[in-house]
């Protein structure tokens, strides 16, 4: 496989859709795994490219844990305050990178407003459904969450890619074609 691919399969995007098969893989996870361990990828950079590229549910605690720490780092290097309209946001927003990373296409939904029928005068009702954010934090408002929480979401998120970029930079020259 082109490394330029395994790049593009890994990096973090809001959408992801397979492109029509053409047969076999050139290479299967167990190829990945061998050329993790090969180029020396540490475990935890190992279990983040496995959770982004197979949605494996064995390493949503280790990387739960590891961005707990970072999220607390962050927190306390840019002195956060502890909550944001008096609720803890922290341990919320570790919970929905995850979720991100489980479902890329919940990453970046925003509040959309949608027929829901009619009401007995035969008008069109609507409803509003709520932005990606509420799946974890629903007491922020849209405006809430751009302007207190979103900034702090960035940095709280960023080791995850960093983890997964790390991990397919030590892998990139074993899997990638012999003949560039």
């Amino acid at each position: 496989m082109n490394p330029i691919r395994l790049a593009l399969m890994a990096e973090r995007t809001s959408y992801r859709t397979d492109p029509p098969g053409t047969g076999d893989p050139e290479w299967s996870w167990e190829d990945c795994a061998h050329a993790l361990a090969a180029g020396g990828a540490t475990d935890l950079e190992a279990a983040a490219m496995e959770y982004r590229w197979r949605q494996a549910g064995r390493c949503r605690h280790r990387l739960y844990a590891e961005l707990m720490l970072e999220a607390v780092k962050a927190q306390q290097r840019h002195r956060w305050p502890e909550k944001i309209e008096g609720r803890r946001y922290l341990e919320p927003m570790v919970l929905l990178a995850l979720d991100c990373e489980e479902n890329p296409r919940l990453d970046g939904a925003m509040p959309l407003i949608v027929e829901a029928g009619e009401d007995e005068n035969g008008k069109p009702k609507y409803r509003r459904l709520e932005g990606w954010w509420c799946k974890r934090l629903p007491w922020l408002s849209e405006r809430d969450w751009m302007k207190l929480a979103a900034p702090k979401y960035a940095l709280v998120r960023q080791p995850l890619d960093i983890w997964v970029g790390e991990a397919v930079r030590k892998c990139w020259r074993l899997l990638g074609d012999e003949d560039y």
